[in-house]
């Protein structure tokens, strides 16, 4: 169907428009057509004509057709009535349009019409065409009717009528349909949404009620408002509902009031909260004025229940405002308390517990928390109207009291000071501590309110860094805060003096001396300060803020690089036994590029490094651990030597020498002062020069003031001296004028010359030297050697090759006399690059000098053969050696040989006591090993030597037959350890465990199998005396035949020591968290029982994104104070018991139970805000943040078939991270 015929027919009904043609068709007596705008025939012909035949003829059709188109196209045109005559017929044909809406829509047609003017005869010139048919043809126009002129007329006026009559019939017709339409749609919407209005008011969890405004007349309830009255919708209609709530009036808190303004206009809706009085529950309500649909004013309620979330928030609330772990108010309760409460008598008395964290780490965690509430509680217990406890940080603690005098908060205070001026008690389970803990305390007189929160943590913080610096009770008056301020200007000085290229700064040196040469030795660099300001500044002051605002690295850098440069100059690096001594910040330990950047200093000026030695002291705020131990040791691979100072003080123990890679310690000043008249102060001082000569270190005295003390500190071995009494420390000028003192003695003291050991003096009950275990180890490998071998010179070489090696010596040497005409033994074993010069030294014969001196002496050992006697140094110069220690072997009361070792690359080389001892047992070894040609006759008959070496091994030794376990030998040691005098011949297992049958734990038979070198070593613990052993067992020749060799260090103390180690083994230690592989551990446990429990995880992951571009701009230590900073403050933010570690450099993963992801969204987000105020406290130069994601274990089902849950949520969470990221890049691109 064409477009035109369509818009037609929305024009006219076409049923109507056919049987209208009809009519009018038979009416006149002619042929009738209606056609479209496309001239297509809307309806059926009628009154069939012989005369349209005749046009619709072949010969007449085209000529028809266009006669047509001609006359509509004339109407279509115009938009007028059209009469035109045909040429074949001279018949008329009419057209009258039909227009709508000033459109032409289409038209009515008449065809071959005669009217008054038409040719009957025209037809007869187209006789021939027509043939027969032109008869009727002609008879039918002869008898058509005649229209007249007044009657085409008429029919143009009728059809036009009927037009516009059909026309508006139609048009009404539509409207009618429309209307019917709209009623259909109009009642099928109102029935879905009267369906979809009782399917939401029953929606479930929802209340919602409808009631006339003025009457209170329920007119619609739906289903959980009829339940919650304990009721049904149908029985509520018609109801009253302040009634059904249990009021005989309105009910006191509806608010429909609040609902119509003054002009009686409806406001928007009202939310608002209800506690219902009878239970704990609380209602959201909504409600609002809106018109009935009989237009009456009505008032419609909805509510739901928010009890849950009225819980959470006071959780959170709670959260936000107590400590969890000891459930007192914390520091953002204390500033919301004084804004409230503040007046002219209110005072806030804050203190600090000083070391907290020691208490933590020596009994645990748990023991620190006991402490804190024992320190709750008595305060509490204080007999003071109003004592209000606040936990402001983790240390940090303030009381705030209203309406008492000034005097009585002194008295408060003075109170709580003097409880910890005495020991608190821990009870752990059945075991009770008894710790002592001291606090920095002060008083802040509240005459008005803080801003917030961060302003009071600024105040508090700075009363008590003013108290630190005074021995008391600290009140913050006008003059406190004047002297603050003035600290503060220091600082700004320091800042300045710094940053303008170490204006003001210098480098002093003090000397160092040598008791053994008279010279000084070495020197110590300082840094002075002159501040424009403030002039000279002591060291003790401005180092340690240069160490809280992160300057001492820039400092400690220029003043290595200027002593570095100046002692270049002055050419003392190319002295033999210079060192120049630098000291190094505690805090640049944290650093982890700083052997890199004094490694390229020394590049720099190519200063040797074995010249540089570098003085560390451990502080409160860096301890030596795992990572900084690391730092340290690169060091000494880079051959910087390292010094412990402040030793015997302090945070520098005894305990820490086992794992510092360092060479020297120095001896804090406070131990050299009034030596002189104090025992006790010596007695302290020898123990602790033999400790650490025993450990292998050398020890330096500081602050000598005179020759007494000097004296007693040469008498107790001192090995270096520093002091006034040598020198002040002197700026580079006047150091330089005194350089020929590193070279010449300055005759302020003796020279301490060497002195000879005795041989007999060694062997003698109680003599000697107590050898560390590593040196048993290696008497006990050269005894393996030795027994075991059947090629003597092969196995001597060996052991002297041990030997070598291990006191990392130039050349060792073993010299026998054999009979007249007998070729003289000699075994000898040179270090990798050493040339031989065997052949030199048996061409020579031995100096008589040589050979008295081994006699008299019993032993000839020279650190530095320059300093010998010259007729000495002339005896030995066959030997070609810097340095050198000869024993002599001894048989039939003459000298056999000689045992001798040498230094020939190194100037001077110390020998130490227990080297000494070392080379002596080692020599009694080699000496029976060499006296017969087999080894095995030689030690069963020598066997008695052996027995003295076991004797005075500081060790529990034994030997058992390895067939039936009798004891054949046990130490002195041992006999008093297991009270047993006299046990040969008894079993080893009955001796020591009670036991009939051999050990379950006994290593014989592994031994046996292994050969003679095999050694098994293992740990066992003593259940008599518990006790721990390192004990080792190998097989030995014993009295002709194989024995079992067993002896036992006591490593109880390391085992505490280590035990106290595996504490901290979970720990990153910079970071203070869990390290990445104990966090997974933890997360893991917690997930799989979390999952058994049906109990929620969150899953937090914190990327500090800032990290690197800090250290990159700012330097590591700003780095690494932003690290430390952010870990505390997380640390302080969330629960006890949550999880929280070190998963990367710059990423941490904290492990909420119970919590979900709303919890621990605002938890992370406070912990946000207070490391910004922790920036802005601090002043750090930049704005701290950190990105983080949040996952949680429902959202990962637990299941660890391959060990990777942990890991798997821990990326679930990073995850979220990166999807924010790449949200935030969409919205900005």
């Amino acid at each position: 169907m064409s477009k035109a015929l369509v818009d037609f027919n929305d024009v006219i009904d076409l049923t109507l428009l056919q049987t209208v043609q009809d009519i009018f068709s038979a009416l006149i007596k002619a042929p009738v057509f209606v056609l479209d705008a496309d001239d297509h025939e809307v309806t059926k012909g009628a009154v069939p004509s012989r005369m349209h035949d005749v046009l619709e003829n072949q010969d007449f059709q085209k000529l028809y057709i266009d006669f047509k188109q001609n006359t509509m196209q004339v109407v279509r045109t115009s938009l007028g009535s059209c009469i035109k005559k045909h040429a074949v017929t001279d018949l008329a044909d009419i057209c009258i349009p039909i227009i709508n809406k000033n459109v032409y829509t289409g038209c009515w047609y008449i065809s071959q019409v005669k009217t008054e003017t038409t040719n009957t005869d025209a037809i007869l010139e187209h006789k021939d065409v027509l043939g027969t048919a032109y008869t009727d043809i002609w008879e039918e126009i002869k008898t058509a009717p005649t229209v007249t002129e007044s009657e085409i007329q008429t029919i143009y006026n009728s059809l036009n009528i009927i037009s516009n009559v059909l026309i508006r019939a139609r048009n009404k017709s539509k409207d009618l349909e429309h209307k019917n339409r709209s009623l259909n749609m109009l009642s099928t919407h109102l029935k879905s949404t009267i369906e979809t209005m009782n399917n939401f008011i029953d929606i479930s969890g929802v209340g919602i009620y409808l009631v006339d405004f003025n009457t209170y007349e329920m007119l619609l309830c739906n289903k959980y408002f009829a339940e919650s009255v304990d009721s049904t919708v149908d029985d509520l209609k018609g109801a009253t509902c302040y009634k059904l709530l249990g009021f005989n009036e309105p009910c006191p808190f509806c608010p429909k009031e609040k609902l119509l303004m003054d002009t009686s206009e409806m406001t928007k809706n009202l939310d608002w909260e209800l506690k219902l009085s009878n239970s704990d529950k609380w209602l959201q309500v909504n409600s609002r004025v809106l018109h009935w649909v009989d237009g009456r004013l009505c008032h419609i309620v909805s509510f739901y229940d928010i009890t849950e979330r009225k819980q959470l928030q006071d959780k959170l609330s709670y959260t936000a405002y107590y400590d969890q772990r000891m459930k007192i108010p914390n520091g953002f309760f204390l500033a919301r308390d004084i804004k409230n409460y503040i007046s002219k008598n209110s005072f806030l008395i804050c203190f600090d517990l000083n070391e907290l964290r020691k208490i933590n780490e020596a009994y645990n965690r748990e023991a620190g928390d006991i402490l804190l509430d024992e320190i709750k509680n008595w305060i509490f217990r204080l007999p003071y109207y109003g004592i209000n406890l606040y936990r402001i940080e983790s240390d940090g603690f303030a009381v705030f009291l209203q309406d008492y005098s000034e005097p009585e908060i002194i008295k408060i205070a003075r109170i709580i000071w003097e409880r910890f001026n005495n020991p608190w008690e821990i009870w752990m389970g059945s075991t009770t501590h008894t710790v002592f803990i001291g606090i920095t305390m002060g008083i802040i007189p509240c005459r008005q309110e803080f801003k917030d929160f961060d302003e009071l943590l600024t105040t508090v913080e700075r009363v008590i860094d003013m108290a630190r610096k005074k021995d008391g009770i600290l009140i913050y008056n006008d003059e406190a805060n004047a002297a603050f301020n003035e600290h503060l200007r220091l600082e700004l000085s320091l800042k300045n003096s710094v940053l303008d290229n170490m204006q003001g700064f210098s480098v002093y040196y003090q000397p160092i001396a040598d008791p053994v040469t008279g010279t000084w030795t070495s020197m110590e660099s300082l840094c002075r300060w002159v501040s424009p300001e403030f002039g000279p500044v002591s060291p003790a002051v401005f180092i340690p803020e240069a160490e809280k605002l992160g300057l001492v690295g820039m400092i400690d850098q220029w003043v290595l690089e200027e002593a570095i440069k100046n002692t270049k100059n002055w050419g003392l690096d190319t002295l033999d036994r210079f060192i120049l001594d630098v000291n190094l910040s505690p805090i640049q330990l944290n650093d982890y590029d700083l052997c890199d950047k004094v490694v390229a200093l020394l590049r720099k000026y190519n200063y040797p490094p074995e010249k540089l030695s570098l003085e560390i002291t451990e502080s409160a705020e860096v301890n030596f651990n795992e990572r900084t131990i690391a730092i340290l040791d690169s060091f000494r691979q880079a051959g910087i030597s390292l010094s412990l100072d402040d030793f015997g003080t302090g945070y520098a123990s005894f305990s820490k020498l086992n794992t510092l890679p360092v060479n020297t310690i120095k001896l804090d000043q406070s131990f050299v002062k009034n030596v002189e008249n104090d025992e006790y102060l010596r007695h302290v001082i020898r123990v602790m020069v033999d400790f650490a000569h025993g450990a292998g270190f050398k020890v330096i005295a500081e602050g000598i003031e005179n020759t007494n003390q000097m004296q007693i500190l040469l008498e107790n071995e001192v090995d270096f001296f520093q002091g006034f009494l040598f020198s002040k420390p002197l700026p580079a000028v006047e150091l330089q004028a005194l350089l020929g003192n590193f070279s010449n003695s300055v005759n302020v003291f003796p020279v301490k010359t060497y002195d000879p050991i005795n041989l007999d003096n060694l062997n003698k009950p109680g003599g000697g030297y107590a050898l560390p275990s590593n040196f048993y180890k290696l008497i006990n490998h050269a005894m393996s050697v030795l027994n075991s071998a059947e090629d003597v010179p092969d196995a001597i070489s060996q052991v002297l090759g041990l030997i070598g090696e291990k006191l990392r010596i130039s050349h060792a040497m073993v010299f026998r006399f054999n009979q007249e005409g007998e070729e003289n033994d000699v075994y000898e074993w040179y270090a990798e690059g050493i040339p031989l010069k065997t052949e030199s030294v048996l061409d020579e014969k031995l100096n008589f000098i040589f050979m008295e001196l081994l006699i008299s002496n019993g032993i000839i050992l020279a650190s530095d053969m320059s300093l010998l006697d010259p007729e000495i140094q002339e005896s030995l110069k066959f030997f070609d050696v810097n340095a050198l220690i000869a024993l002599p072997f001894w048989e039939n009361n003459r000298i056999s040989g000689f045992f001798l070792i040498s230094e020939r690359i190194r100037k001077y080389r110390e020998w130490k006591p227990e080297e000494v001892q070392l080379l002596y047992h080692i020599a009694v070894l080699i000496a029976g090993t060499i006296k017969r040609s087999s080894l095995r006759k030689e030690i069963v008959r020598t066997n008695e030597i052996l027995e003295i070496i076991l004797n005075q091994l500081d060790t529990l030794v034994y030997v058992s037959d390895i067939e039936d376990h009798r004891i054949l030998f046990m130490n002195d040691m041992m006999k008093e350890y297991y009270h047993a005098e006299n046990p040969a011949n008894e079993p080893c297992h009955s001796v020591f465990h009670g036991r009939k049958e051999k050990c379950a734990s006994c290593h014989e038979d592994e031994l046996v199998d292994g050969g003679s070198d095999k050694v098994v070593v293992n740990e066992s613990f003593d259940e008599n005396t518990g006790r721990y052993f390192r004990v080792y067992d190998s097989i030995i020749p014993w009295q002709g035949k194989k024995a079992h060799l067993r002896y036992s260090m006591d490593i109880t103390q390391m085992r505490q020591y280590q035990d106290k180690l595996n504490l901290f083994a979970s720990m990153d230690m910079f970071a203070s968290a869990l390290n990445k592989s104990t966090l997974s551990e933890m997360i893991n446990s917690l997930c799989y029982k979390a999952e058994k429990s049906n109990i929620i995880v969150s899953i937090c992951y914190v990327e500090l994104d800032k990290l690197d571009q800090i250290r990159k701009d700012r330097g590591n230590p700003i780095g690494d104070d932003y690290l430390s900073g952010t870990v505390s403050t997380l640390m302080n933010t969330f629960r006890s018991y949550d999880i929280i570690g070190r998963y990367g450099e710059r990423d941490f993963v904290i492990a909420l139970p119970s919590c979900t992801n709303i919890q621990s969204e605002y938890k992370i987000q406070q912990a946000l805000n207070n490391l910004k105020a922790k920036g802005k406290k601090e002043e750090w130069p930049f704005d701290p943040a950190f990105s983080y994601g949040i996952a949680m274990n429902t959202e990962l089902p637990y299941s660890d078939q391959d060990g990777s849950y942990s890991e798997k949520i821990i990326e679930l969470a990073l995850n979220k991270i990166r999807e924010k990221k790449n949200n935030r890049k969409n919205v900005l691109s």
